[in-house]
């Protein structure tokens, strides 16, 4: 049996432009990496991630995950979630990997302004020449916004300013929400 342990779409706080940008829940509380945990996360809104547009675009975005198995014999697979995350091989020591950068999808990140709740069905296979097989569901929260946030009047960009408890009325606008 295989896992997701932790899922981080922040992976580089000081930057935006190849993941996530730093994300508060509200006035008092930062949304730390890893934003997805496995018997932690069960609904959207338990694994919440914002994206600005105009810095990812035309980048490769990543998330990083963390993977278990429970099959001793197990030391490489290939992991995807199709028509979201890139498959690439994954090698387990003592069942377990390190954080393990995927690639997006690219059009998950530059398809405009909105926010989304996704499924993602994540597959394993032992090989090129082996079927996908289920293995895990994840559920998440994607907000996508023109660019990182400037408080009025100062272009100074700074990406402590997006809640995620205010972005869905920022983006409450007939035809933006996804869900």
């Amino acid at each position: 049996m295989f896992a997701i342990e932790a899922i981080k779409f922040n992976r580089d706080t000081g930057a935006a432009t190849h993941d996530a940008l730093n994300l508060r829940k509200n006035a008092t509380q930062f949304i730390s990496a890893p934003e997805w945990r496995r018997f932690v996360c069960v609904n959207p809104e338990d694994s919440r991630a914002a994206y600005a547009i105009a810095p990812t675009r035309g980048n490769p975005i990543s998330i990083e995950v963390s993977l278990s198995t429970t099959d001793p014999s197990a030391a490489f697979i290939e992991v995807r979630v199709e028509h979201h995350v890139k498959a690439r091989p994954v090698n387990f020591v003592n069942g377990q990997t390190s954080f393990v950068s995927f690639e997006l999808d690219v059009s998950v990140a530059h398809s405009g302004v909105h926010v989304r709740d996704v499924e993602w069905h994540w597959e394993y296979r032992l090989g090129p020449q082996h079927p996908w097989h289920h293995f895990a569901l994840t559920r998440h929260r994607l907000y996508f916004v023109l660019d990182v946030p400037s408080p009025v009047g100062t272009g100074i960009r700074d990406q402590t300013l997006v809640w995620a408890q205010r972005l869905p009325d920022t983006l409450d606008i007939p035809g933006c929400v996804d869900r």
